[in-house]
């Protein structure tokens, strides 16, 4: 009886660390972020995460921020990129500059 109460607390216990981590282990969807590829040459994407699904993301409304000295490029329509790719992202307390 103990055993069946230990697995049910243990299935319970990783139902919530998923839950968790699909809550807080991604910057929520509709917020602008900086996406910084593992790629150094790679220039870094500024737009609205749209759409997680799996190893995709959706960013809309992108900006390619190639220098600190440029203008922010505009990109049209919508962006899709392998979340190995990904670096790390960031989520700007303020609205970027654009």
């Amino acid at each position: 009886m103990i055993e069946v109460l230990g697995a049910l607390l243990a299935v319970l216990a990783v139902g919530f660390g998923v839950l968790a981590v699909e809550f807080w282990g991604l910057p929520r969807r509709r917020h602008r972020v900086i996406v910084n590829f593992r790629d150094q040459t790679a220039p870094s994407i500024s737009g609205i995460l749209w759409l997680r699904r799996g190893r995709w993301l959706l960013l809309r409304d992108c900006y390619l921020l190639e220098t600190a000295k440029q203008a922010p490029t505009r990109i049209d329509g919508e962006v899709t990129l392998d979340r190995a790719s990904v670096l790390f992202i960031q989520v700007p307390d303020g609205p970027l500059r654009r």
